[in-house]
C-alpha cells in the first residue's frame, strides 16, 4: 500500500475531528495495571451476525505488519474532548489486532454516567492478521458499554499483554492460596504452644521463690544451730550442770535437724525448679519452632504474591492520555469514519521506535496491535467534528477521512 497516499488520508481525516489533538490533556486518572475492571467479568460478546455490522469493509485499510505511521502525532486522541453531548447506547466492535501479545481492552465514563468496565478481556483471534488458533474474537465482535448519558466523558486503555499476565498470576493464586492456609494452619498450631510455654514459664517463677525462701530459712536455721552448739560448748567448759548441758546439746542438735530438714527441702525445691525450668524451656523450644515454620510458611507467601505483582507490573497501561503513559509517549491514534464511529488503534509496545535496553520492547510504533470502532451515534459524532467553511470541502474531507484507518503489526519474537 502506499505510505505516501496513507499519511495524506490521515492528515485529511485529523482535519474533520474535533478529538483529534496535538497534545492530551490529562482529564482524569488512568486505569493502574492491577485495577480491579481487568478482573471483571467481561461485557458479553455479541457476534456480528446478531448485530449485522460488516467489519470485512474496514480490512482493507488494516496497514501491513510494522510499517509505523508517520506524523502520529495528529491523531492523538485528546480524551477531553472525548464528552459525549448526547445520551447513546455506545457500542464498540473489534476489528482487527496485530500483536504478538494477547491484550486487554477497557474503558471509563465519568461525569453523568460514572462507571467502567472491560470490554474485550482477550484480545486475539484466529482470524486477524496475526492469527491465534485458539484465539477469542471473531473479525466484527462487538461489545455494549451500555447507555452513556450526555455529558459523560469517555475513555479507554489498554492493558499490553494483560490477558497472558493474568493467565500466568492466576495459575500462581492456588499456591498462594496453600502457601497462606499453610501459614494460617501453622499459626493456629503455633499459637497454643506459644502460650504453654508461657504458662509453664510462669509456673516456675513461683517455685523460684519458694526456692529461695527455704534457702534462707535452712540458712537461718543453720546459724540458730550453730549459736546452740556455742552455748552447749562455752557450758561445757565452765563445768556447768550436766543437765544444763544436756539442754544446750538437745537443743542445738535439734536446730541442727531443723536446718538439715529446711536443706532438704530446698534441695527438693530446687529440683523441682529445674524440672519445671526444663519442661517450660522445651515447651519455649517446640512454640519457636512452631513460630518459625509459621514464619517460612508466611515467607513463602508473600514470595508467591510478590511473583503475582511482579508478572502482573509486567504489563503497561497505556491510554489516550500521553502524561500517564509509562514510557510518556502516544500509544493510541483516532480518527472519525462515516460521521459515526469513532477508530482508535493501540501501539502496545513500550518505547520509542526501535529502541531496546531497559524497559524498551523495541516498539514498531504501527499503532495496530488492538483495532476497534466505537459506535457514538451520529448526532455525538457531528457534535465532536470542528466546523469547517464549506459543505462541499466537508464531504470531500469527510470521504478521506473514513479511510483513515489503522495498522498491523507483530512484536519480534526477541520481547516474547
Amino acid at each position: 500500500m502506499n505510505t505516501k497516499l496513507f499519511t495524506s488520508l490521515f492528515i485529511a481525516s485529523a482535519a474533520v475531528s474535533g478529538v483529534i489533538s496535538h497534545t492530551s490533556s490529562a482529564s482524569a486518572a488512568a486505569l493502574s495495571v492491577t485495577d480491579s475492571v481487568w478482573t471483571d467479568t467481561p461485557a458479553t460478546i455479541r457476534s456480528k451476525s446478531q448485530t449485522k455490522f460488516n467489519a470485512a469493509q474496514y480490512q482493507k485499510f488494516v496497514q501491513r505488519e510494522r510499517v509505523a505511521i508517520p506524523n502520529s502525532g495528529q491523531f492523538q486522541l485528546d480524551s477531553n474532548r472525548l464528552k459525549l453531548k448526547y445520551d447513546y447506547n455506545v457500542s464498540a466492535f473489534f476489528i482487527n489486532e496485530g500483536a504478538a501479545f494477547r491484550n486487554q481492552l477497557a474503558f471509563t465514563s465519568t461525569g453523568t454516567t460514572n462507571t467502567k468496565g472491560l470490554l474485550f478481556n482477550d484480545i486475539s483471534s484466529s482470524e486477524s492478521i496475526m492469527k491465534e488458533a485458539n484465539g477469542a474474537l471473531k473479525l466484527g465482535d462487538s461489545v455494549q458499554l451500555g447507555k452513556i448519558e450526555g455529558g459523560s466523558q469517555v475513555d479507554f486503555f489498554l492493558r499490553a499483554n494483560g490477558w497472558t499476565y493474568q493467565q500466568q498470576a492466576d495459575a500462581l493464586k492456588p499456591s498462594l492460596a496453600q502457601a497462606e492456609k499453610k501459614a494460617a494452619d501453622l499459626r493456629a498450631k503455633a499459637t497454643p504452644l506459644q502460650e504453654q510455654a508461657q504458662t509453664l514459664q510462669q509456673k516456675v517463677e513461683p517455685l523460684q521463690k519458694q526456692t529461695q525462701a527455704l534457702q534462707l530459712q535452712a540458712q537461718t536455721l543453720q546459724l540458730q544451730a550453730q549459736t546452740l552448739q556455742l552455748q552447749a560448748d562455752k557450758l561445757k567448759a565452765n563445768k556447768a550442770p550436766k543437765t544444763e548441758q544436756n539442754a544446750a546439746n538437745t537443743a542445738a542438735q535439734n536446730a541442727r535437724n531443723a536446718a538439715n530438714a529446711a536443706n532438704t527441702s530446698a534441695r527438693n525445691a530446687q529440683n523441682a525448679v529445674n524440672a519445671a525450668s526444663t519442661i517450660a524451656q522445651n515447651a519455649q523450644k517446640t512454640a519457636d519452632k512452631a513460630l518459625q515454620e509459621v514464619q517460612n510458611a508466611a515467607k513463602e507467601a508473600q514470595t508467591i504474591a510478590k511473583r503475582i505483582d511482579d508478572t502482573l507490573n509486567n504489563a503497561n497501561v497505556f491510554g489516550t492520555q500521553t502524561a500517564y503513559n509509562a514510557d510518556a509517549l502516544q500509544h493510541v491514534v483516532a480518527y472519525m469514519v462515516d460521521q459515526k464511529y469513532l477508530l482508535l488503534g493501540f501501539e502496545d509496545l513500550y518505547g520509542e521506535k526501535g529502541v531496546t535496553g531497559g524497559r524498551n520492547q523495541k516498539s514498531d510504533r504501527d499503532f495496530n496491535d488492538t483495532v476497534f470502532m466505537v459506535d457514538i451515534g451520529k448526532k455525538n459524532a457531528r457534535s465532536l467534528l470542528k466546523p469547517v467553511p464549506e459543505p462541499s470541502v466537508a464531504l470531500s474531507l469527510l470521504g478521506l477521512g473514513a479511510a483513515g484507518l489503522v495498522l498491523r503489526r507483530r512484536q519480534n519474537s526477541a520481547i516474547k
